[in-house]
């Protein structure tokens, strides 16, 4: 059973930190890894499989695009990043459902 953000990528080490201070190799690990759980994260909210597809990416999207963000609403790296994975999947999902 797939369980969301507990791949093999370290949990120690922050990938949009990592993102942040210019390297990509975390980034790319939990993308790599955490595809398959977030997928059925979202399969198991009632998404359809081209649509989890889809809401995935947005999540790995949206993520990416915090750690280049520079505003007072940009990642902060002082909490874990897992729980901040997850809320920016759910966010996505509620975003989602509201724009039904």
């Amino acid at each position: 059973m797939d369980r969301p953000l507990k791949g093999r990528w370290n949990p120690d080490i922050d990938p949009l930190a990592d993102l942040q201070g210019g390297r990509t190799e975390t980034f790319e690990a939990f993308v790599r890894d955490e595809t398959p759980a977030l997928r059925a994260f979202f399969r198991r909210l009632g998404a359809r499989p081209a649509e989890a597809d889809d809401l995935v990416q947005e999540t790995f999207l949206k993520l990416f695009r915090s750690a280049a963000q520079t505003s007072a609403t940009s990642y902060d790296a002082r909490g874990k990043f897992a729980g901040y994975a997850f809320r920016v999947a759910r966010n996505v999902w509620i975003d989602r459902r509201r724009r039904a």
